[in-house]
């Protein structure tokens, strides 16, 4: 499966050094915490229960998680309908400017990687709300879940969330699925890097 997966240049040379890179919880992104002073430091994670739910999915659907990883590496399958990386864009969405990323263009086995809608993962990120297709179908759902004891509602949502693995292309005036689709694996290993494409971040500073 040709995937696609940006990552720091210190990421990329300890590929080339190692064989292989699992995912560092203290260089995600979305891991770290929101306040900039305590980023490095050995905190939990936010999102952590997200991260974790997503990661029993991967081991339900894929396989277990190698020994000493807990969660996976990030990819992309597909990004606005298209197939293939952009570093026009990457260069502006990535950290701050003056940075070092490198592209990393992939070939994985299909069954070491699962595919989810990235705009629905941030339901699962935010953690209190469901995946609905329709406004009708949102109202009912909520109404449900203010209606019932929490471990009632935690289970809901934990299976409701399962829809971000329906990838297949759906639009209406409520939602829409199928354009931006990630995928995680549990390792990046260096024989899956057909390409590294290395880039230089800009300031966006003043937009």
């Amino acid at each position: 499966m040709y995937l696609w997966s940006i990552q720091e240049e210190a990421v990329w040379q300890e590929i080339q050094e190692t064989g292989i890179y699992h995912c560092d919880p203290y260089r995600s992104e979305l891991l770290q915490p929101m306040d900039k002073a305590l980023i490095g430091k050995k905190l939990e994670p936010q999102f952590e229960a997200a991260y974790e739910w997503l990661a029993e999915q991967m081991e339900q659907r894929i396989g277990k998680r190698p020994e000493g990883v807990r969660f996976p590496v990030w990819a992309w399958y597909q990004y606005g309908g298209k197939r293939k990386s952009d570093l026009r864009k990457e260069r502006w969405t990535n950290g701050e400017g003056g940075q070092r990323f490198v592209c990393l263009e992939l070939e994985v086995p299909d069954g070491q990687v699962l595919l989810s809608e990235f705009g629905e993962w941030h339901v699962v990120l935010g953690g209190m709300c469901p995946i609905a297709d329709t406004e009708e179908e949102w109202d009912r759902l909520n109404a449900f879940l203010e209606n019932t004891d929490d471990a009632t509602a935690k289970s809901f949502l934990h299976e409701n969330w399962k829809r971000i693995f329906d990838v297949g292309p759906f639009k209406n005036e409520w939602t829409t699925r199928g354009e931006d689709v990630q995928a995680t694996f549990w390792e990046l290993k260096r024989e899956y890097v057909k390409k590294a494409r290395p880039f230089v971040t800009v300031s966006k500073k003043g937009y």
